[in-house]
């Protein structure tokens, strides 16, 4: 490889890195809009990696299925897949019936994970 190319390729991956910068900022934001919407329905929230992607994880407060929930997770997901400011991310999301540590952790990346946190006083 020449200079030029190399140059070139790090040029190149500069910019990915900016671009992904700002779709994880813009994420971010959007799953945390979402969250606060929700909020009297989730116990916790988790961004984390899980298999080469994002994985924005939800545990709800109850054990029983909540088809809302659901719709309105599975909405967000489509919102997401098709926002030109997240094209290059990778996201799945999951909702896990109330659990604890051993149970919600163990779909999270000890190396990558971000915890939202809400304060109680927010909650309904």
């Amino acid at each position: 490889m020449r200079v030029e190319e190399a140059v070139f390729a790090c040029r190149i991956m500069n910019e990915y890195k900016e671009l992904f910068g700002k779709q994880v900022n813009h994420l971010k934001d959007v799953l945390g809009n979402w969250t606060r919407e929700h909020i009297g329905k989730i116990d916790k929230v988790f961004l984390t990696l899980q298999d080469a992607r994002m994985l924005f994880l939800i545990v709800a407060k109850g054990s029983v299925f909540d088809p809302d929930l659901e719709k309105d997770l599975t909405d967000l997901d489509l919102k997401i897949a098709r926002d030109p400011e997240c094209s290059q991310i990778n996201l799945d999301v999951q909702t896990l019936p109330l659990c604890g540590p051993d149970g919600f952790l163990s779909f999270c990346n000890p190396g990558w994970m971000c915890e939202y946190i809400m304060p109680d006083a927010e909650r309904p």
